[in-house]
């Protein structure tokens, strides 16, 4: 029996009308008296419970509430160790991803489920996140839409697009909230556009819930292609990697449907549909000199491009950037 099977025994033990003697409480959890001191001083230190010794009726009990008090409940205890742990591991995952939110309301579930895991000895603060690269989301936005997608609520946004570099009002029946690699998004219907849209929410600048219910429709297939910049995969691109970068890409999955075939020198060829190529080509890109792009060929030439603006960056002449780092010596010394 688990400590947190006795502590539950040991309360509702402690709410008979007869309160139970020392020996009947040794008796129904089979411990040892030093076993059950520690679970008694457990529930009074850490789940701060009121229990008494009754010397008129020779048994435990719990004190009387004070006028005005809520009498003790055990906190939590619906909850597993592994449960508890758990909930602890998401409450820290969410801290990570958008700090700040829900802060408030899991304040009292967070106290109490401290002090129920704290007694054997696991810590949250050993699993560490760190979400990189993070684009923060206002809380108040990131609350508003959480809170309408899940009440399946209409809600009204002023949206800054970064390509066009300018604002516009939406009106949207948000569907999802996503969070990927860094970024939060809102997979949405765009009642102004007629269309399906995905919005980050850090470019959200304002929200406004509506009355009116959202509607419901099939996920576009759109979104269901190659990463965050997905269209409708029509195409396939075929990626070779070299036996170095295949210890890694071996292990890594691009996309759902993704095909990988080990080649008989250690390479891997990994077939990924796609539709739009701009984060595929970031993905082939941070592999460097380790992948070649085999088709298709735009696919190809987009990557060899990119490849040749990079380059042309460093021939000379080369222009210095406005702010030089370093002291004057060292710049003297660099120019030579």
């Amino acid at each position: 029996m688990s400590q947190m099977e006795r502590v539950c025994l040991i309360d509702r033990l402690l709410r008979r009308r007869l309160p139970p003697p020392k020996a009947e409480l040794l008796r129904k959890l089979s411990v040892s008296r030093s076993t059950l001191k520690r679970d008694l001083e457990f529930m009074r230190e850490r789940l701060h419970a009121p229990i008494i010794w009754d010397r008129v009726r020779s048994g435990y009990r719990y004190e009387e509430p004070a006028k005005g008090e809520v009498p003790f409940q055990v906190p939590g205890l619906w909850f597993s160790t592994e449960e508890i742990h758990a909930l602890l591991l998401v409450r820290e995952l969410l801290g990570q991803l958008q700090p700040g939110y829900l802060s408030d309301q899991l304040e009292p579930l967070e106290r109490r489920l401290n002090d129920l895991v704290e007694a054997s000895g696991f810590s949250s603060e050993r699993i560490v996140v760190h979400p990189t690269p993070l684009r923060p989301v206002n809380p108040e936005v990131f609350d508003q839409v959480a809170v309408a997608t899940i009440n399946r609520k209409r809600i009204g946004i002023n949206y800054f697009g970064r390509h066009r570099n300018e604002e516009s009002e939406r009106m949207i029946s948000p569907q999802s909230v996503i969070y990927y690699r860094g970024t939060w998004y809102l997979d949405a219907w765009c009642h102004t556009r007629e269309d399906w849209r995905r919005f980050a929410l850090d470019s959200i600048r304002a929200v406004r819930t509506m009355k009116t219910a959202a509607i419901d429709r099939p996920l576009h297939p759109q979104f269901n292609a190659y990463g965050i910049y997905a269209g409708h995969a029509t195409r396939i691109a075929t990626l070779h990697f070299d036996p170095e970068a295949s210890r890694w890409v071996a292990d890594e999955e691009w996309h759902p449907q993704q095909n990988r075939t080990v080649m008989e020198d250690g390479s891997v060829i990994l077939r990924v549909p796609f539709d739009h190529p701009q984060e595929l080509v970031m993905d082939v890109l941070r592999y460097g000199k380790h992948v070649k792009v085999i088709e298709p060929e735009d696919l190809r030439q987009a990557v060899i491009s990119i490849l040749d603006e990079a380059r042309a960056a460093y021939e000379p002449p080369y222009r210095r950037p406005p702010q030089s780092i370093g002291t004057p010596q060292s710049r003297k010394r660099l120019a030579r």
